[in-house]
């Protein structure tokens, strides 16, 4: 089967290996050659390419090419598997998929404003969809409640992204396009800047829901992952590079661990702090649990309420009384005040300071338990972390091998000292951050390098696959059954307070996420 991914691009990238995906250089009538395939031969509007953006290589492909199914992605935005260990959807899963489904489209995403229409006013000009709405209901009136409707919702589909056979592609081009360029002709966008004139790029992100809600289509949702323009390769050499840097910085006290010889960089005694003989299960939130986010508020009620009172205790570690816990070298003070260390670093630190101080489990505010599964974690008394089957994304330096958000031991582990040291000695030769995953860098140099660092994590059995599925899902529908195939296997999830999440569907369903805060 003939099956094409065009990627939009108006630069030079490092491309995807896979031969299904097609560079496709939109803009080419006015700018310089990249090397890729361009948009200005046969029927082309490459030309409006500073006003359609990557509409002009959807209009190239739909009167040019000639497949069975094609998909459109950018250089920076792609279609990702959510649990395989792959970065981009294959050709084999891209034309399964479509047995089942007729469209494949982004997960929905949500805008910050009430309604698709009010977050479009703000941040564009509201004439210009008022014009748009008026060229729908004069060309396309049936489609006239479809737009309504979706411009009242807070539900849209970023980039012009789709994946489908081609002829429901070229039916889709042929409704959008004439109504586009009905609304061409009555805007002006000659005193627009740069941002604005981009106008019809930013309707058509608004318009592909409309087209949809009146078809009979089965669609499917897929994650979209935003990539750098060299990461699609370049990010397992930076991961490489990045790991090097870090024996460098620690050489010597890579080499005294090799060695067996288990030195502190300052003293880590532990304070006079007192858990009535249980095991303490550590958690942060630096500004109190009454200012955290309500997520956060629910993931930590999860916590508490399957952690064994007769067997642990929770420590909620927060700006005010983390002072009663532990102390911290005046440089890691120093560069925390000059803003060097935030306080997500900070937590870093923190965790391996309290872990190989008092031992116990810590785990980020953000995780969510459905199931008591510290119990059997306490009678196993063995060190853990959370290990997925393979790494979720190929990027991943972790490769599933760790989660440096959740580990367990006894106090005075060895693999806690040496990650506590680690920090310490970072911050006393450095005063700049060398990357966010600064605690996944350290573990794989060290992981490579010491091999009782491989032999203890190697140990770790596989658990909680599902880990990160959750918060991929949040904002579909609930159901039973949907969550019972959730938990199955996982009783821990890894989420995000960051994102945008809503209690109801387009449908007005209740959401999975809608489930978790009124549960």
């Amino acid at each position: 089967m003939d099956t094409r991914m065009y990627v939009m691009t108006h630069k030079q990238f490092h491309k995807p290996e896979d031969n299904m995906y097609h560079m496709l250089h939109v803009g080419r009538e006015i700018s310089d050659d990249l090397g890729y395939e361009g948009d200005n031969t046969g029927d082309h509007i490459s030309s409006r390419n500073k006003s359609f953006c990557e509409l002009t290589g959807i209009y190239w492909i739909w009167k040019n090419v000639q497949c069975d199914i094609v998909g459109i992605c950018h250089y920076r935005r792609y279609f990702s598997f959510t649990t395989d260990n792959e970065l981009f959807l294959t050709k084999d899963y891209i034309e399964e998929t479509l047995q089942d489904y007729d469209v494949i489209v982004p997960n929905c995403g949500f805008t910050k404003a009430d309604s698709v229409y009010e977050h479009y006013c703000t941040e564009h000009h509201q004439k210009d969809m008022d014009i748009c709405r008026e060229v729908i209901k004069e060309l396309e009136p049936t489609y006239i409640q479809a737009f309504d409707f979706c411009m009242k919702c807070n539900l849209f589909s970023l980039g012009n992204m789709m994946i489908t056979r081609k002829p429901t592609f070229d039916a889709y081009c042929a409704w959008l396009f004439p109504i586009l360029f009905e609304v061409e002709k009555r805007t002006d966008i000659s005193e627009y800047d740069a941002f604005q004139a981009r106008l019809y790029g930013y309707l058509s992100e608004r318009l592909l829901r409309v087209w949809l809600l009146n078809q009979s289509f089965k669609i499917k949702g897929e994650l979209v992952v935003m990539l750098e323009p060299q990461e699609t390769d370049p990010i397992l050499q930076m991961h490489s590079l990045r790991k090097k840097l870090v024996s460098v910085i620690m050489k010597d006290l890579i080499q005294s661990y090799q060695a067996g010889n288990y030195v502190d960089v300052v003293d880590n005694e532990p304070l006079d702090v007192d858990f009535g003989g249980k095991i303490p299960v550590w958690l942060c939130w630096w500004q109190g649990i009454e200012n955290a986010p309500e997520l956060v508020k629910k993931c930590i009620e999860s916590v508490k309420r399957f952690v064994p009172d007769e067997k642990a205790s929770v420590q909620i570690i927060t700006m005010e009384n983390v002072g009663q816990y532990i102390t911290l070298p005046e440089w890691v003070i120093k560069h925390f005040e000059q803003g060097h260390i935030s306080l997500t670093h900070l937590s870093d630190i923190l965790r391996f300071g309290l872990l190989y101080r008092y031992g116990g489990v810590w785990l980020d505010a953000t995780y969510y338990v459905t199931e008591d599964f510290f119990t059997e974690l306490f009678e196993a008394e063995t060190f853990y972390t959370c290990k997925l089957p393979a790494a979720k994304w190929r990027s991943d330096i972790t490769r599933g091998l760790w989660s440096g958000n959740f580990w367990y031991g006894k106090a005075r582990n060895p693999f806690f000292r040496l990650m506590l040291n680690g920090f310490y000695e970072y911050w006393r030769t450095q005063d700049k951050l060398l990357s966010y995953f600064l605690i996944d860098d350290m573990i794989a140099a060290f992981y490579d390098e010491i091999p009782w660092v491989k032999e203890l994590i190697d140990a770790v059995p596989v658990n909680n696959p599902q880990i990160l599925d959750m918060q991929d899902v949040l904002n579909e529908k609930y159901s039973d059954a949907k969550w019972k195939r959730l938990t199955e296997q996982t009783k821990l999830f890894k989420l995000s307070y960051k994102k945008e999440w809503t209690t109801k569907t387009i449908d007005e369903k209740s959401t999975i996420y809608n489930f978790i805060i009124s549960n």
